[in-house]
């Protein structure tokens, strides 16, 4: 915004649980590859705080300029991606055309970036090219485990952005008596682990200490 003060910006949301989901596929196929694992990716707390901090940057970018920023969900731009894209369209100015329906049938310049060996763990030719589609909305449901959703709507139900945008985090499709148990599980281990860091950075401290 401050290099390009002219600049529209199409701010993109998806919901966390379908994106944690995606960095895990991502490792996975980063570990079978042999290729190094993305920072983000490495485990479920990497790609929540990762995703915290995009969506807080790009909430704060909505909140800066408002009337140059327009938010998309991806779940709506897959389940109707003719209506999404002429309001994309429309805010940046632009006449829509059918073909942005079709990608999947225009040839992409950056192919052999998407089927390099580091490439081929965000994407593969064959997923490239696909027709839009809106299967895979609910994918992390099957993808992930309780204690993961859980993990994870944990660390955003509070986000007021989110909720406004219809995200809901309530686990209401995890059963009330599993639910209850494994939220109390995951509370017990992020209180585990909150004792763990302090535990290594009181031990840091002591260490420093003694070296100098």
């Amino acid at each position: 915004m401050e290099l390009f003060p002219e600049a529209h910006f199409i701010h993109v949301i998806r919901d966390p649980r379908a994106i944690v989901s995606s960095m895990r596929d991502v490792s996975i196929r980063a570990k079978q590859k042999k290729i190094n694992i993305p920072a983000f990716t490495a485990n479920i707390l990497a790609s929540i705080a990762y995703t915290l901090r995009c969506f807080d940057a790009g909430f704060a970018a909505l909140k800066k300029a408002p009337d140059k920023t327009l938010t998309v969900t991806y779940e709506s731009l897959a389940k109707d991606p003719e209506k999404e894209t002429v309001k994309i369209c429309q805010f940046l100015g632009l006449e829509w055309d059918s073909r942005m329906m079709t990608p999947h049938k225009k040839k992409h310049l950056g192919e052999k970036a998407i089927t390099s060996k580091s490439g081929e763990i965000w994407y593969d030719v064959k997923t490239y090219y696909q027709k839009p589609h809106d299967k895979n909305i609910e994918k992390w449901q099957k993808r992930l485990s309780s204690i993961q959703q859980i993990r994870i709507s944990r660390a955003f139900k509070n986000y007021e952005e989110l909720q406004a945008l219809g995200y809901d985090f309530s686990l209401k499709d995890i059963p009330q008596a599993k639910r209850f148990f494994m939220t109390v599980f995951v509370i017990i281990l992020e209180f585990g682990l909150k004792l763990y860091k302090r535990f290594l950075s009181l031990v840091g401290r002591i260490f420093q200490k003694l070296s100098t």
